[in-house]
């Protein structure tokens, strides 16, 4: 083997795995804006789930008073049918 063609075979080795980085690169290029989509969307999802459950504590505090005053009305109405003082719109007696 002469000097001549061990230079083209190491030229040709040099240009094939040059060739197979670029390929792996490639791939791993589009692997990552895949990855990059995904938690794009994850993080959209996540954004609006915490949008929709931002008032979770408004509608729960607004339950606990809704509760507070049906029991309230419940009160006065028995206060009322059994004639006790304090009903609305009744005086001491």
């Amino acid at each position: 083997m002469t000097a001549t063609e061990l230079g083209w075979i190491t030229l040709g080795a040099g240009v094939l795995v040059v060739a197979i980085v670029t390929l792996l690169l490639v791939i791993l290029i589009r692997t990552v804006d895949r990855i990059r989509a995904v938690l794009d969307d994850v993080w959209t999802t996540g954004q609006e789930i915490a949008n929709n459950t931002a008032n979770l504590d408004l509608l729960r505090r607004m339950n606990m008073v809704a509760v507070d005053t049906r029991a309230t009305a419940r009160t006065l109405a028995d206060r009322r049918r059994r004639g006790v003082a304090g009903a609305p719109g009744e005086g001491a007696r």
